[in-house]
């Protein structure tokens, strides 16, 4: 998969709270100006599409009622579901896999870890 995007074989899709919540992680590893930084040259780079509106909003929102996960991982779910892409996390998210045993998720997400 990373290899495809980097290959730009494949597409990245994000909404912005999804964005918020990268830019709030770096911040808290190397600071708000690099994270800023890091943040703006991803967007700047053209790998990531925006997929910001009303029906992403309103399937996180679906998601978020079904679901005891957290909105930013329904924003993840609910961009990749109108997108027809994969919804990718950084790790294994413990209360995802214990929704994944209730019931499977409509994509099966990936883990990079």
């Amino acid at each position: 998969m990373l290899e495809a995007l980097t290959r730009r074989r494949s597409s990245s899709h994000a909404s912005w709270v999804n964005i918020m919540e990268t830019e709030y992680i770096v911040c808290r590893k190397v600071g708000h100006d690099e994270a800023r930084r890091s943040v703006m040259a991803l967007l700047e780079s053209g790998y990531l599409t925006i997929d910001d509106n009303l029906l992403v909003h309103q399937t996180a929102a679906s998601i978020k009622c079904q679901r005891s996960i957290s909105v930013v991982d329904c924003y993840t779910f609910a961009v990749a579901e109108v997108t027809s892409s994969v919804p990718l996390f950084a790790s294994e998210e413990a209360e995802i896999v214990r929704e994944m045993k209730k019931r499977p998720f409509v994509l099966q997400p990936l883990f990079l870890s």
